[in-house]
Order: structure tokens, then sequence, then C-alpha cells
């Protein structure tokens, strides 16, 4: 999980930004290759460079039961 990789690669913490970021800091320089492929195993991390510059599409983690949104953006 995300947590474990903060706590066995990093600092220990992780940082959600106001734009749904997840920032993993402190990460040992002698072992980020292990973080990178541990991003990789849960999906989180691209395991081709060229497809890296592609953006994932992001959605509010309430679509679909938010009583207050404006469109439905759930299939």
């Amino acid at each position: 999980s995300i947590a474990n990789i903060a706590v066995n690669y990093a600092g220990g913490y992780i940082d959600i930004t106001n734009r749904a970021n997840i920032q993993i800091r402190e990460i040992k320089q002698d072992i980020n290759i292990e973080v990178l492929k541990n991003l990789q195993a849960l999906g989180l991390a691209s395991t081709n460079a060229k497809t890296d510059h592609i953006r994932n599409i992001m959605t509010s983690p309430t679509a679909g039961i938010d009583t207050e949104e404006l469109i439905a953006t759930q299939p």
C-alpha cells in the first residue's frame, strides 16, 4: 500500500494535495528504484516510458452518490 511505501522507503508520511495528488516525501535516495517498482505494482506509476505523458482523467470519489453534483460523471 502507499502507507507501507511511505513507512518503509520514505519519511513515514504522505501528503494529499489540494488537487488530490499523493506526495510521498523524503524518499531515501539509495532505494528509489524499489519505490518505483512498488508504485508500479499498485498501478500508480507507468511501466512504459512511452505512455508516461498520458494524463489520467480524474473525477470526484463521490461521483454518482453526491446529491449536489451537477453532472453524473459515471457511466
